[in-house]
């Protein structure tokens, strides 16, 4: 009576080897939940119907004060490019914090 046969030709993996492709899947699903999340995020902040701009400087700022603001939040630039210098700024920023 035959036990049962591994199908890898009766190699076993190494434990570490086993550790190490677990550790890799599960930092590639926190680094894309992260993104989704970040985009997401970013998705609604540009869609809502609030001025982000008035809302930092307040109702009282003068207009120079208002469009170095502006230049400096993205807004005068295309999304695409925005959400792009945002993931960027978000990732120098986590970076920082781990290091």
């Amino acid at each position: 009576m035959a036990l049962t046969e591994n199908n890898n030709g009766g190699r076993h993996k190494a434990p570490l080897e086993l550790w190490i492709r677990a550790t890799f899947l599960t930092l590639g699903s926190i680094i894309v939940t992260m993104l989704g999340l970040m985009f997401i995020t970013f998705i609604i902040g540009r869609v809502m119907p609030i001025d982000p701009v008035l809302a930092i400087v307040g109702e009282q700022a003068s207009k120079s004060t208002y469009d170095a603001a502006y230049e400096q939040l993205g807004l005068d630039r295309r999304s695409i490019s925005v959400c792009a210098l945002c993931l960027g700024r978000r990732s120098m920023v986590i970076w920082q914090i781990t290091c």
